[in-house]
């Protein structure tokens, strides 16, 4: 998080400063962090979150 933090004041600083190249740059490593951090958060499901009530049910019943 500190990493996406430091490339987003640095692209909003190069904007003001008026380098727009350096801006874009930094821009599109901050959302590529972005979304790599999304993308993460998302894959941490245990396979019970993902299986619905009704089919754990079944499961339970078929192995007692």
């Amino acid at each position: 998080m500190r990493t996406l933090n430091s490339y987003i004041a640095k692209s909003i600083i190069r904007y003001l400063n008026g380098d727009y190249g350096e801006y874009r740059s930094l821009k599109n490593k901050a959302l590529e962090i972005h979304k790599e951090e999304q993308y993460q958060r998302r894959c941490i499901l245990t396979i019970g979150e993902t299986i619905p009530s009704s089919t754990k049910k079944k499961i339970y019943k078929m192995v007692n």
